[in-house]
């Protein structure tokens, strides 16, 4: 009996879809939900600020699964397919939203933040398109945690990071 191959590029490729169309699974109905509801950010930052509000200065852990970044996005543009232009729109539209959300939850002490996501995206790299797949790009997840003091919102509700944080 052979052993399995060696984890590595050739063995680690799972086949993406490189036509941008969206399954059935769960986050198939999580993007065609998305796609009747492109303001879904707004909402959820709404209902966030909400629950923290009932909390008032108790211990509070608030996940807040932001879906405008997760495919599919291009509408953000006008266009029917998902590209790096368009995450970028739906970064754009996001931001200020979760400006505002950590501008409430940071109104009162102490607060940690830690924003991630759950992976990243291909966009044409090595030619491959979107995640399920086991590439640098899918793979390595952004992400950012600090504590609430050393963030400040730029005049666009922007997050920026302090200097020396």
């Amino acid at each position: 009996m052979s052993a399995p191959p060696s984890p590595g590029p050739a063995a680690a490729r799972v086949p993406a879809r490189r036509d941008g169309t969206v399954g059935t699974g769960g986050a198939g109905r999580v993007a065609r939900r998305y796609q009747r509801e492109p303001d879904s950010t707004r909402h959820q930052v709404d209902q966030a600020i909400a629950v923290a509000g009932r909390y008032n200065r108790q211990p509070l852990f608030l996940f807040v699964n932001v879906s405008a970044t997760h495919v599919p996005h291009g509408h953000c543009i006008g266009d029917s397919t998902d590209s790096a232009r368009s995450q970028q729109a739906a970064l754009a539209y996001a931001d200020p939203h979760l400006g505002r959300l950590i501008s409430t939850l940071t109104s009162e002490e102490p607060w940690l933040i830690i924003m991630c996501a759950d992976h990243g995206d291909a966009f044409g790299e090595d030619g491959y398109r979107g995640r399920g797949i086991a590439h640098p790009m899918v793979l390595n997840v952004p992400y950012a945690a600090w504590h609430a003091q050393s963030v400040t919102l730029s005049p666009h509700g922007r997050t920026q990071q302090q200097p020396g944080h």
